[in-house]
C-alpha cells in the first residue's frame, strides 16, 4: 500500500489492458470468460431461488418485514458461493496464467490439493458474502418497497 502523497505503483486500467492485448492479443482480455459464465449463470439461479425460498420460510416463522430479507440474503449468498466456488477457483487460475485449458487447470488443482483445493480460501469468501448478501438483499427489498409505495 502506498503512503499518502506517494504515486501509485499500479499502472492503471488502460495501461494494463494494453499490456494484456500486446502480450496475448484481444483474446487475452476474455481469458476465463467461459468459466465466469459457468460460475455466474448457475450462481444467479441459485442465489435468487434460495433467497426467495428462505425469505418465504423465515417470514412464516418470524412476522417481521425487514429481518427475513436480511437473513435470507446472507444465507443465500453463502449457499451460492459454496456452490460456485470451484468454478471461481478455476476461473482465477485461468486468468492469471497464459496457458492451460479448464480441464488442465482443474486436474492440476486436483493433483496438487485433492477436492479441498477447490475450496481453499472459501471461509473468507463466506464471511464476506454473508455480510454483503445480507445488506444487498435488505437494500434491494427496501428500495423495491419504496418504489412501490410511490407508484412505480
Amino acid at each position: 500500500m502506498e503512503a499518502v502523497g506517494q504515486k501509485s505503483k499500479s499502472s492503471g486500467m488502460v495501461k494494463t489492458a494494453m499490456q494484456v492485448i500486446r502480450t496475448n492479443g484481444l483474446r487475452g482480455m476474455y481469458r476465463g470468460i467461459g468459466m465466469t459464465l459457468m460460475r455466474d449463470i448457475p450462481g444467479g439461479a441459485v442465489v435468487f431461488t434460495t433467497y426467495e425460498l428462505l425469505k418465504k420460510h423465515i417470514r412464516e416463522k418470524w412476522n417481521d418485514s425487514y429481518l427475513p430479507n436480511f437473513f435470507a440474503g446472507g444465507i443465500s449468498s453463502c449457499v451460492t458461493w459454496f456452490f460456485c466456488y470451484p468454478q471461481d477457483i478455476i476461473k482465477t487460475r485461468l486468468q492469471t496464467r497464459n496457458q492451460g485449458s479448464v480441464k488442465e487447470v482443474a486436474l492440476e488443482i486436483w493433483r496438487q490439493y485433492g477436492a479441498k483445493g477447490f475450496y481453499r480460501g472459501i471461509n473468507v469468501v463466506l464471511c464476506r458474502s454473508l455480510i454483503t448478501g445480507s445488506f444487498s438483499f435488505f437494500a434491494m427489498e427496501n428500495v423495491k418497497r419504496l418504489l412501490q409505495n410511490n407508484g412505480y
